[in-house]
């Protein structure tokens, strides 16, 4: 998926939302990818998420890139048993929902330690290898292959000392399935690929095992096995690439006011232009913290700095305890009389698009609600609800909650703020249940 993604001009440094998301499959079923960790990450670039397996930054990743191109690619690496149509597969292949088989996923890792050429199976160890097909560019190849043998990367969810570590380079990823019933660690060095696949002969779950804990272990004593007494060479890095400082927060070029940095492998070409505008420097008045105004006596003004995140990631924001940029001017200190437009934005959270609803019978009308909740900028104080272009009701701040008395059939749910152009359209299907 990621090498896909690097393929249509994406590089290691460019960001994903790693938030709570609702995705729909081909029959307009919802399907809300869950991480392994169960948490949230906010904006990752994707060397992290990639590093980390966090699923639905991956899932939002193969949305960009679409599932079929990801099939195909699949199937050029030597996946036999992927033999359904991409709707059979859905936004969850990338997260492993198809049957492999072992030996064959080993062989499409073998493709990225070989640049990007397949590696056909041999019928004998002592054969030499096969020529194979080039189906990836080497240096994304290499790019994938640096990122999975990056410790540093991985340290948020596997630890500084997991059992991906290695004292020589190891390109790694693991793997677990629902329910435990398969584990997973596949890897690489310059000489050798190792798949390890771990799981009960009857399909049945394990218990308190995971791609890391239960197949990593396996796979870190049979690669040091099977390197055996082979020179232990880093990953040939081809031709074509730039190192580039960037803020680690948003993958862009750093500025003053970014304070961490990090540097980052670009394909020559590809590394960003652009500086960072998550980190925002504010004039605030140190006596309140609201925004100082042009008239602001010098004495009363602080500069502070603030990630200003994309209006998706703000409720995350809040909710792990970045601070909140100031919205309104401080009321001690006269504004400008041609002040900077607030940015308006709104956001519809219930409900969410598409989503079906089944009307009880047996439950009298007026006790079936639906809930309708938004998020919107400081400066929005009600929303109005709109169903079918008809005012519905209005929502106060600050989830501006309206409990809908639905009927059956399909509905647009439209949301905005008063005085703004700004809305957010949704469809909800209700069906009788007889």
């Amino acid at each position: 998926t990621y090498a896909l993604a690097l393929r249509r001009g994406d590089t290691a440094a460019t960001t994903v939302a790693d938030i709570e998301a609702q995705f729909f499959t081909q029959d307009g079923n919802p399907y809300t990818p869950r991480n392994y960790d169960f948490g949230y990450h906010g904006l990752v670039r994707y060397r992290e998420a990639l590093a980390n397996s966090y699923n639905i930054a991956a899932v939002k990743v193969l949305e960009k890139v679409g599932v079929e191109s990801l099939l195909r690619f699949l199937q050029e690496t030597g996946l036999t048993t992927l033999d359904k149509p991409p709707e059979h597969y859905g936004l969850a292949l990338t997260l492993g929902d198809a049957e492999v088989k072992l030996l064959e996923l080993a062989q499409a890792y073998g493709m990225l330690a070989r640049g990007g050429v397949t590696m056909p199976i041999a019928n004998r160890l002592d054969e030499p290898a096969l020529k194979g097909k080039k189906v990836l560019d080497e240096k994304i190849a290499w790019l994938i292959t640096d990122i999975l043998s990056d410790n540093a990367a991985r340290v948020a969810e596997f630890g500084e000392n997991s059992a991906l570590t290695f004292d020589f380079p190891v390109a790694a990823k693991t793997g677990t399935t629902r329910n435990s019933r398969d584990n997973w660690t596949i890897g690489f060095t310059s000489r050798r690929v190792v798949g390890v696949w771990v799981g009960n002969a009857d399909n049945s779950p394990m218990k308190n095992t995971s791609g890391i804990t239960g197949a990593g272990p396996i796979f870190h004593d049979v690669m040091i096995a099977a390197m055996g007494n082979l020179p232990r060479l880093p990953f040939a890095r081809p031709d074509g690439f730039v190192k580039k400082e960037i803020c680690s927060l948003s993958g862009m070029l750093p500025t003053p006011y970014c304070p961490a940095k990090t540097l980052e492998w670009f394909i020559r070409g590809t590394e960003p232009k652009n500086p960072d505008t998550i980190w925002t420097p504010i004039k605030t008045d140190r006596r309140n913290s609201l925004i100082a105004g042009g008239l602001c006596p010098a004495e009363w003004i602080e500069e502070k700095v603030f990630a200003v995140f994309p209006p998706e990631l703000r409720k995350w924001s809040r909710e792990n305890g970045w601070p909140v940029p100031p919205q309104t001017y401080s009321p001690l200190c006269p504004e400008k009389s041609e002040a900077p437009p607030r940015e308006h934005w709104l956001i519809i959270r219930k409900p969410q698009p598409y989503e079906n609803y089944q009307l009880d019978p047996l439950i009298p009308d007026e006790n079936e609600k639906i809930i309708f909740e938004a998020e919107a900028d400081e400066s929005a104080q009600t929303v109005e609800w709109l169903v079918d272009g008809e005012k519905a009701g209005i929502g106060k701040a600050p989830n501006f909650r309206y409990e809908w008395q639905p009927q059956a059939g399909h509905f647009e749910i439209m949301a905005k703020t008063p005085g703004a152009e700004e809305k957010v359209k949704i469809e909800v299907v209700l069906t009788k249940i007889d």
